[in-house]
């Protein structure tokens, strides 16, 4: 199975580059990667950092990925059909009938193990053609799209391997956006594909984290796949923004959160001191 997977993409691969120039993103994926990303959160209530962990799809093709969180996906996707919308109101008056006939039964968590509670709003979707992301994320309540160039990350090679699913993987290190990445990949499978905003180098990026070991992608399955990448819902009611102003918004909401709380409690809930810059991915807001 992985010497026909490796053999499809080399001959996918191919028959795209003889005409790559007049290529536009391709509107189906043919390779679907589930990642586990994990982030030592600050636990303000212990003072202590715990992992926190949420799954992620990167869909690629040869020019394009895309990389979100599925059950956010089909939370949006109730949403925004008629009978979607129905399952979800039945289940939520569900969970707060149980509410009410025993305190200890609390709906956020009733309708998380249903399935019916949205994870990260973050997607991104790359374009290798056009050399450009567009990113979805959230803040204080409110989404966000702001698109970007794909920055040329200096790459590292590093002289260490390892095997991840059954692939030979090499190391490689490189500074993005305020943090240092360690990342492995796989020659193997020939895209320059990886997690959330990482990409560029001459295979699949495997498993990647952060030299302070804050935030770490680990992949968990690939596959092949025929399908068109997953699209966002209700754009409209996205701010168009810029990548710096949407992690300044951010930041500032997680140092604001222990006063916040703070007050809505007058004083009886404090919470440990939580550095914002520990808590974003991209730490060069402030530049």
């Amino acid at each position: 199975m992985k010497k026909f997977l490796v053999t499809s993409i080399l001959l996918l691969v191919a028959i795209l580059n003889i005409k790559a120039e007049n290529l536009q993103p391709s509107s189906r994926a043919s390779l679907k990667a589930k990642y586990e990303y994990v982030h030592m959160s600050m636990n303000s209530k212990k003072g202590v950092r715990e992992p926190f962990s949420q799954n992620f799809i990167l869909q690629m093709s040869p020019d394009a990925s895309c990389f979100y969180d599925p059950q956010t996906h089909y939370v949006d996707s109730l949403r925004n059909d008629p009978e979607g919308k129905q399952i979800l109101q039945r289940a939520q008056q569900a969970a707060y009938q149980a509410m009410m006939a025993d305190v200890n039964n609390r709906p956020h968590e009733i309708l998380s193990k249903q399935g019916f509670v949205a994870g990260s709003s973050y997607r991104c979707l790359k374009d290798f053609n056009k050399g450009s992301m567009r990113v979805w994320d959230s803040a204080n309540g409110d989404r966000y799209r702001y698109d970007m160039t794909m920055d040329d990350v200096e790459w590292t090679p590093l002289d260490s391997t390892k095997t991840i699913l059954g692939y030979q993987c090499q190391l490689a290190r490189a500074d993005y956006h305020g943090r240092t990445w360690q990342v492995w990949f796989a020659p193997e499978v020939p895209l320059q594909h990886g997690p959330w905003q990482l990409q560029g180098l001459p295979g699949l990026i495997m498993e990647a984290a952060t030299a302070d070991g804050l935030f770490t992608f680990r992949i968990t399955g690939l596959q092949q796949c025929d399908e068109e990448f997953k699209p966002q819902y209700d754009e409209k009611k996205d701010f168009v923004s810029k990548r710096k102003s949407v992690l300044r918004i951010k930041a500032n909401s997680s140092r604001n959160r222990s006063a916040r709380i703070s007050a809505m409690t007058g004083g009886a809930v404090k919470l440990a001191h939580v550095d914002e810059e520990d808590e974003l991915l991209e730490t060069d807001y402030k530049d």
